[in-house]
């Protein structure tokens, strides 16, 4: 069986973990198929992930699962490039002109997803504004 390769941005681990996000229920729910999945996460995630605000609100549980997820054999961690780490910093500084609030890790993520060099079959995100146009572009589902 082929596995889906699948992006993985910071607020789908959030929503699987964390009971108060409004899209825990969704994320939790592919919890059931999880074994189909071969989920692809930049650095920047785990670092966003492991920042101390949202690692220090964690239950104990939470921080289990948080663990078990992120070092599961179903989990790669993507080193992006060069050239991916300076586009992505060029555009979180002309989003921080333009007074928009793309983050650096959201940059990183749309960098990956206009990378044709990278097939994915789903976008793990519950932040469908930053990431659908790019989505559409190369026919990438996004989940939840």
């Amino acid at each position: 069986m082929r596995l889906l390769n699948l992006l993985v941005d910071t607020g789908f681990i959030i929503a699987l973990i964390d009971p108060s996000d409004p899209y825990h229920e969704q994320a939790q729910s592919l919890g059931s198929v999880f074994k189909e999945y071969q989920f692809y996460i930049p650095w920047a995630v785990l670092f966003e992930c492991l920042d101390e605000r949202f690692y220090k609100r964690l239950s104990p549980i939470s921080s289990v699962e948080l663990a078990q997820f992120l070092f599961s054999d179903q989990v790669t961690f993507i080193n992006t490039s060069e050239e991916e780490n300076q586009s992505a910093l060029l555009a979180s500084k002309n989003s921080l002109f333009k007074n928009k609030t793309t983050s650096l890790t959201d940059c990183v993520i749309i960098e990956l997803l206009k990378d044709d060099s990278y097939y994915w079959n789903g976008l793990l995100s519950p932040n469908s504004r930053d990431f659908k146009f790019f989505c559409d572009i190369r026919q990438i589902t996004m989940l939840p």
